[in-house]
């Protein structure tokens, strides 16, 4: 997101100064048509939907681990050992980590299509 865009690029090679560098659209201008609420381009790929993920998985891994210590309480026979719950956790965050790629990729492929 913070590479400059071709246009970008070609005017800070003629010594310009653009007012932004970067963009968060992949394959379309940024501003073009764009989901309700979130603004997603719905015509090419959008970075900021990883980003979104990223983030929210960065929210949701330690609450995952609050809620296990929580449950270990009320099922201590599945839940009991700390192992287990660091195992479900890194399950949790090695899916987060595929979703995440899966997303980049799917939007770096927009500039493509």
């Amino acid at each position: 997101m913070t590479t400059p865009t071709a246009a970008q690029q070609a005017e800070l090679d003629r010594g310009g100064a653009p007012a932004m560098i970067g963009a968060h659209s992949v394959g379309v201008t940024d501003g073009g048509p764009a989901m309700p609420v979130t603004g997603w381009s719905t015509t090419g790929g959008d970075l900021r939907i990883a980003h979104f993920a990223g983030i929210h998985a960065l929210q949701m891994l330690p609450l995952l681990a609050l809620l296990l210590t929580l449950l270990a309480a009320r099922y201590p026979g599945r839940l009991a050992a700390v192992r287990t719950r660091l195992r479900l956790v890194r399950v949790a965050a090695a899916g987060y980590a595929g979703l995440v790629a899966l997303l980049t990729w799917q939007e770096l492929r927009a500039s493509r299509c």
